[in-house]
C-alpha cells in the first residue's frame, strides 16, 4: 500500500498516466490488478495536494460564484461545463475501463497515445502564440472534459491529454496546463465519493 501511495504521489504531476503505472505496479507486485475503487481513493490523496496548491484559484472561483466577481465566476463555469462531458462519457466507459484490468497491453498502447498527444501539444505550442485562461470559450471547456472522460482510467494520461486538449483548442501552454490541474479538483473528487463506496461500505459491515 505505502510502495503504491509513493508511485500515485510521484506520478500524479507529471502527465504520463498515474493509473497505468499503478496498474502495472500493482500487476509487478502482486500478481495481479487492484479494484478500480483503490486507484480512485489513491487519487484522493493528491486532491488534497491540488486543493493547498490551488487554494487561491479555488478560493476566487468560490467567491466569483456567490458574488457574481467576472474572472471566478467564468472559471468556475468552464469547469463545470468541462465536467458535464467528463461525466457523460466517464460513466459510459467505466466497465470498459474496469475490463481493461486485465489487459495491461491496452495500457502500454495509451501510453504511447499520451507521448504523441504530448509531443504534437508541444509542437503547436511552439508554433502558435495561443490564448490566455480569461479567453477560453465553451467549446475549449467541452472538448477538454470530453478527452478527460474518454482517457481517464484507460492509461491515457488525464493532465497529459487535457493539457494536449487545450493546446489543440487554442490556448497557451501554461493556461491549458493550470485549467487541466484545476479541473483534476472536482473530476477526482467526483471519483472519489463514486468509487469510495465500494470501500467504505465493507468496512463500516466490518468485512
Amino acid at each position: 500500500a505505502i510502495l503504491l501511495g509513493l508511485v500515485q504521489g510521484l506520478t500524479e504531476f507529471l502527465p504520463v498516466s498515474s493509473t497505468a503505472h499503478l496498474t502495472l505496479v500493482e500487476n509487478l507486485v502482486l500478481g495481479r490488478s487492484m479494484p478500480l475503487a483503490f486507484d480512485v481513493l489513491l487519487h484522493a490523496g493528491t486532491l488534497v495536494a491540488l486543493g493547498l496548491y490551488f487554494r487561491e484559484e479555488l478560493r476566487r472561483v468560490v467567491v466569483g460564484i456567490f458574488t457574481g466577481e467576472e474572472e471566478g465566476r467564468r472559471l468556475g463555469g468552464w469547469l463545470l461545463l468541462a465536467m458535464v462531458p467528463t461525466g457523460v462519457l466517464g460513466l459510459a466507459t467505466k466497465s470498459l475501463k474496469e475490463a481493461q484490468k486485465e489487459h495491461l497491453w491496452m495500457y502500454g498502447v495509451f501510453l504511447w497515445v499520451t507521448a504523441a498527444m504530448l509531443w504534437g501539444a508541444n509542437v503547436r505550442a511552439r508554433k502558435v502564440e495561443g490564448r490566455e485562461l480569461r479567453a477560453m470559450r465553451w467549446q475549449d471547456a467541452l472538448a477538454i472534459g470530453a478527452i478527460q472522460g474518454l482517457g481517464g482510467g484507460l492509461g491515457l494520461s488525464r493532465s497529459g491529454s487535457t493539457l494536449a486538449m487545450g493546446v489543440f483548442t487554442g490556448l497557451r501552454l501554461p493556461a491549458s496546463t493550470r485549467f487541466s490541474f484545476l479541473l483534476g479538483v472536482p473530476t477526482i473528487g467526483a471519483a472519489a465519493l463514486m468509487e469510495g463506496r465500494h470501500l467504505l461500505m465493507p468496512l463500516l459491515r466490518g468485512e
